[in-house]
């Protein structure tokens, strides 16, 4: 049986079979549309979170490296010392985890664009075969008698 009602319980009147599943397939295109924008949103904001991450760590880099090469001075492992090699470390693990959410919603995207070139796929088809459908096997099917003049019932 076919359904009547999409999300907020409106019903869709005299659509056929194959009007209401490419409604759907339009349904799910836009859905489709609409993560992939959040997606991208979502890459260029990764993109920016790990740029601003970049600066504090050459900070801390070259201080650390000019704690370690310090002239004249013993190298000695004090409490900055330890605070420097633990920010560094940490600015790093942040970096890491940036990039692979990044390549995470990279690989999500792809499979977004793919989803949505196969549902434009299926959309042009339905749109195709309904087309021919209205156009040519309409006339045709006029020219034979109804079901209902076949089982003998008249009008």
């Amino acid at each position: 049986m076919l359904g009547n009602s999409v999300g907020n319980g409106t019903l869709i009147p005299n659509f056929s079979e194959k009007k209401y599943k490419g409604f759907i397939r339009l349904l799910q295109w836009f859905q489709t549309v609409n993560e992939i924008t959040q997606v991208e949103s979502s890459i260029v904001n990764i993109r920016d979170a790990k740029w601003d991450k970049q600066a504090p760590l050459k900070v801390a880099e070259t201080r650390l490296g000019n704690r370690h090469q310090r002239p004249n001075v013993e190298l000695c492992r004090d409490e900055p010392a330890h605070r420097l090699i633990e920010e560094v470390g940490e600015l790093e693990h942040t970096i890491r985890q940036l990039e692979l959410k990044g390549e995470e919603s990279e690989d999500r995207l792809r499979d977004l664009q793919h989803t949505r070139m196969a549902l434009e796929k299926e959309i042009n088809v339905k749109r195709n075969t309904l087309g021919f459908d209205r156009d040519r096997v309409q006339k045709l099917r006029g020219l034979f008698p109804s079901t209902n003049l076949l089982c003998g019932y008249r009008k």
